[in-house]
């Protein structure tokens, strides 16, 4: 939603819901039906609205655009919405694409984090696909980070073995 960056007076509500209804010639009328997401402001001192949402099933559903105060509204309150399909916020660049644990040993992996989208909150990071005995310790990516460090553990008894993430 783009609203008050092109300098209406707009202070913006999306709500999704589900469609309900029949329209003229069998198309679905955009009337509302359950209210499946109410989103608000994006950012303190910017009244624009953003949403994620994620259908729970293949449907029609109603974007729906309001103002925070619904006695306001005229030809000013201008706005451009975009509905699309979710692209990342982030990506993770490896230091290196292989890593050599040792038993007994605490072995540390950089990951480089570019900002597709600047998310301004922490990123918890989890770890899938670790061979048997592996672990790695909790990672989180601080608001705005370039980089972060994951920890991994190898007990001593550990069998060696080669594995992929």
């Amino acid at each position: 939603m783009q609203a008050s960056r092109l300098g209406s007076p707009l202070d913006a509500v999306l709500i999704i819901s589900e469609a309900s209804g029949p329209g003229a010639q069998g198309q679905v009328a955009p009337s509302r039906g359950k209210e499946l997401v109410r989103c608000d402001d994006i950012a303190a001192g910017n009244t624009d609205a953003q949403c994620t949402f994620t259908a729970s099933a293949d449907g029609t559903y109603v974007v729906r655009v309001e103002d925070r105060l619904s006695s306001r509204g005229s030809p000013a309150f201008a706005y451009r919405l975009r509905v699309a399909q979710a692209s990342p916020d982030f990506k993770l660049i490896l230091a290196s694409d292989s890593l050599n644990l040792i038993r007994g040993k605490e072995v540390k992996l950089k990951l480089d984090v570019e900002m597709i989208v600047p998310l301004g909150v922490p990123i918890d990071i989890r770890v899938e696909g670790l061979p048997e005995g592996v672990t790695v310790a909790p990672a989180q990516i601080a608001a705005n980070a370039k980089q972060v460090e994951l920890t991994f553990k190898v007990p001593e008894k550990t069998p060696i073995q080669t594995g992929r993430l």
